[in-house]
C-alpha cells in the first residue's frame, strides 16, 4: 500500500462535521473506495447486481477475489466515533488481522488495520 503520500482525496466543502469520518478501504494497490460515515452510519460490503437497489453499498464484484464474497458479506458502521466491522454470515469467512470473525459480532478497526472478504485484501486508514 502506498505510504508515499501520493493519494489525495477529494475535500468536501465547507469541511467535514466534526461527528463523521472519511475512511479509505484499499482494495488494490492503485487505490481503493473512500466512504463517509458518522455515528449510526453503516455501509454493506458485498457484490451486487444492478439492480438491487442497496442503499450505502460498497459493490466489490469487479476486483480480484470477488468470487469468494457473499452477496452481503460484510457490514462496516461507526458507532460511539468507532469504526466496526461485522461479518453477516457470509461463506468464505471475514478475517481481520488474520483471525476469523464470528458472524454478527463487531470487531472494532484501527486505522491501518487489514481485513479480508474471502480472498480479497483490504486496508483501512482513516482521514480526518
Amino acid at each position: 500500500m502506498p505510504d508515499d503520500g501520493s493519494k489525495t482525496l477529494a475535500k468536501r466543502p465547507g469541511g467535514m462535521p466534526e461527528d463523521q469520518r472519511l475512511i479509505l478501504l484499499w482494495l488494490t494497490e492503485e487505490g481503493g473506495e473512500q466512504i463517509f460515515l458518522t455515528n449510526g452510519g453503516h455501509y454493506i460490503l458485498g457484490r451486487f447486481g444492478p439492480n438491487q437497489g442497496v442503499r450505502k453499498m460498497i459493490n466489490l464484484i469487479d476486483y480480484d477475489g470477488a468470487k469468494s464474497i457473499s452477496r452481503t458479506h460484510a457490514q462496516i458502521h461507526m458507532e460511539n466515533d468507532r469504526i466496526y466491522l461485522t461479518d453477516l454470515e457470509s461463506a468464505n469467512g471475514t478475517f481481520l488481522q488474520g483471525k476469523r470473525l464470528e458472524p454478527h459480532s463487531p470487531q472494532e478497526l484501527k486505522d491501518g488495520d487489514r481485513f479480508s472478504l474471502g480472498r480479497l485484501m483490504i486496508e483501512i486508514e482513516f482521514r480526518s
